[in-house]
């Protein structure tokens, strides 16, 4: 599965990666210099499971929610706990 990182708030093109292939230096070099990045697969939507997995296959160190004025709910998977939540729910 070919999945496409395409930054947010730049023009830069999107990267083509295969499932396996993003490393998590890549990923968080990415994220740091672009702030935001669109996660999509190029033969079908990812499921909250695939996207689950993707997250956790790139051993990505915690990030605990503790609350905020946007409040958040868990979106359960079977690839762990608490790794994906809502963006918004006002």
């Amino acid at each position: 599965m070919i999945i496409s990182l395409k930054p947010l708030f730049d023009d830069y093109p999107a990267q083509q990666v295969g499932w396996g292939d993003l490393s998590q230096g890549e990923f968080v070099d990415r994220l740091d210099h672009q702030k935001a990045v669109l996660i999509r697969c190029d033969e079908k939507p990812l499921s909250v499971e695939e996207f689950g997995q993707l997250l956790v296959g790139l051993n990505l160190g915690s990030y605990e929610y503790v609350g905020g004025a946007a409040p958040r709910t868990i979106v359960p998977v079977m690839a762990g706990q608490d790794i994906i939540f809502t963006a918004n729910e006002r």
